[in-house]
């Protein structure tokens, strides 16, 4: 035996891995991964379904000052000239949401809507311009879309119509299937537990929803998966 190999202690010469080693550590590794990215994911969901939940409470807070100054709840759905936002009724269009909110278009600007020749219509109700609601990053895409925390634009809106404290069938709000920034698409027509409460009446002015992070193979978001205000 070489005299300097044997003077090397045994735990010093094996200092590489051995194969089965290798794999065993690898195996490790991706059976942590498979278990903590389905729970980083879950936590990320229940972050944006918070933030989207304090959100829609605050455009309905916004929707009350509204009523408060003017006597009646801006239609904040529909068309709205050529600016961005959904063009159908008890869908959320932008530009109107903007206008009714902040006095100001969706870009901030409100020069437009100051000129003494602007038309009526496009003013959403807002006639003195006032703001009830500032409209942040958080309610924007990179588009300049407004958005909720998950990037949806399709964002459904009911109004209490009659105005005696609910909304329920006597308002004649339709109900429209809004899509989901990841494909899939809710459809609150088919929530027989959101149709039976609108049955018995929901007790607020104005409540929003969306697809929240709906985005299963068959398009059909679930009722626990969509986010709504109320």
């Amino acid at each position: 035996m070489n005299q300097l190999s044997s003077k090397i202690p045994h735990a010093a010469r094996r200092s590489a891995f051995t194969i089965i080693e290798l794999l065993t550590v690898v195996t490790c590794i991706t059976i942590l991964m498979s278990i903590s990215i389905p729970i980083a994911r879950s936590l990320q969901n229940k972050a944006h379904r918070v933030r989207t939940k304090a959100q829609f409470s605050q455009w309905s807070t916004a929707m009350e000052l509204f009523r408060a100054e003017y006597g009646g709840y801006p239609r904040v759905d529909g068309s709205y000239g050529s600016g961005k936002g959904i063009s159908r009724e008890n869908v959320i269009n932008g530009e109107k949401f903007a206008v009714a909110l902040t006095g100001n278009k969706l870009s901030g600007s409100s020069n437009e809507l100051r000129s003494p020749t602007i038309q009526p219509i496009k003013l959403v109700g807002n006639t003195k311009l006032l703001s009830f609601y500032s409209i942040g990053q958080k309610d924007l895409d990179e588009n300049g879309f407004l958005v909720d925390s998950y990037l949806n634009q399709e964002i459904g809106i009911l109004y209490d119509v009659t105005m005696n404290g609910t909304i329920d069938s006597n308002d004649r709000n339709k109900t429209p299937d809004v899509d989901g920034v990841n494909g899939g698409k809710y459809s609150l027509s088919s929530d027989t537990e959101v149709m039976n409460n609108l049955t018995k009446g929901i007790r607020a002015g104005v409540v929003f929803y969306s697809a929240g992070a709906g985005n299963s193979g068959d398009g059909a978001v679930e009722s626990d998966v969509a986010v709504r205000s109320w």
